[in-house]
């Protein structure tokens, strides 16, 4: 059982293991693991299939585990907020939260 860290901190006790989206990847293409439940968005099965050539398989804890809010992204949409940086996608916070910010990015960037 892998779930990702969204799921409610009961379901994380439960589980094997906990992990971001490449963190789930990473950890059933690296098991010799062949039946793995996934708690989290049903759109990861695509990545999954591909990285372990069909050799394993997946069971979502909920068929029905959309992340509608993801599915509202586009490339084009990305694109846009990149070049033309459009003043409603500004977000604005105090400097000690960005200063805050900034080190939690960097991390995350440095690791990947």
């Amino acid at each position: 059982v892998t779930v990702h860290p969204e799921c409610r901190p009961e379901v994380q006790q439960l589980a094997d293991h906990v992990g971001s989206t490449s963190q789930i990847i990473k950890y059933v293409k690296n098991t010799d693991t062949t039946d793995f439940i996934i708690g989290t968005e049903v759109g990861l099965e695509f990545m999954l299939r591909r990285e372990t050539d069909g050799e394993k398989r997946f069971h979502f804890a909920l068929s029905e585990g959309i992340c509608h809010t993801m599915k509202l992204h586009t490339l084009e949409k990305i694109r846009t907020i990149l070049i033309e940086r459009p003043k409603e996608n500004i977000v604005t916070v105090p400097e000690h939260i960005a200063k805050n910010a900034r080190k939690g990015i960097q991390k995350m960037l440095a690791i990947s």
